[in-house]
């Protein structure tokens, strides 16, 4: 498909609000991030998950989807670590994390969230809490968090 790729074009966003899976590749400051706010906001009706690597990051969508007054049931914000460790800190046998609950062993946190996706209840409460998942900087993924994220993907769609 031939879009138009500008900065936030409307074109850009109904594709990723309509897309099962896919990426968006651009330079730095081309306006990947702000496509994921304006994606969210005028494009996916019910809540997306969104995704990133870090604190700072977590703010600053926080602070665009404040800042275009988007409302905030539309949308969960957390990095890709605190996410998983939120929910295998609350289930660690259902997990098979073997690992420390006061301090996290990320691979196995990755590997562990991966397991939990895979039992039904997880699968419930996070189909019944988001319609799609959205990562921002997905390049910067290591192959645990992927394999978490692949898994996470075969729930939503």
């Amino acid at each position: 498909m031939d879009l138009d790729t500008s900065p936030m074009s409307d074109e850009v966003c109904r594709a990723i609000a309509a897309a099962e899976t896919g990426y968006v590749e651009a330079p730095a400051g081309c306006g990947k991030t702000e496509s994921i706010v304006r994606t969210v906001g005028a494009f996916c009706e019910k809540p997306q998950l969104v995704l990133t690597h870090t604190h700072a990051g977590v703010d600053a969508l926080r602070q665009r989807f404040r800042d275009r007054q988007i409302p905030a049931r539309k949308y969960h914000v957390d990095t890709i670590a605190g996410w998983a460790w939120g929910w295998v800190r609350k289930y660690p046998i259902n997990a098979s994390y073997g690992g420390s609950i006061d301090i996290a062993e990320w691979n196995d946190v990755y590997g562990a969230f991966a397991t939990l996706l895979g039992r039904d209840f997880v699968r419930q409460g996070v189909v019944n809490s988001y319609s799609g998942a959205i990562v921002d900087e997905y390049q910067d993924c290591t192959v645990p968090m992927h394999r978490m994220i692949v898994q996470l993907k075969s729930i939503l769609p």
